[in-house]
């Protein structure tokens, strides 16, 4: 069953539901949900790593070693 149809299913349980407590825990609940943690790193924990001058250093080596093409790769 898709994410759209248990949430249907739900919303059919709740017009059916008269207990106010069950209600009040079920908006307490939703009022509580915060977004997933992302499991993906992000390049922000990175930040104060590294000083201004291990910063330059490593923008230079990427940039000789990515913006040199040789034509004997492609063959």
């Amino acid at each position: 069953m898709d994410i759209r149809a248990k949430k249907l299913k739900l919303i059919e349980k709740l017009i059916f539901v008269n207990d106010e407590r069950v209600i009040n825990l079920l908006a307490s609940v939703l009022d509580d949900q915060k977004p997933a943690p992302s499991n993906k790193p992000s390049a922000f924990e990175l930040l104060g790593v590294l000083d201004k001058e291990e910063a330059e250093a490593l923008e230079k080596v990427i940039e000789s070693g990515c913006e040199n093409i040789n034509d004997d790769d492609w063959k």
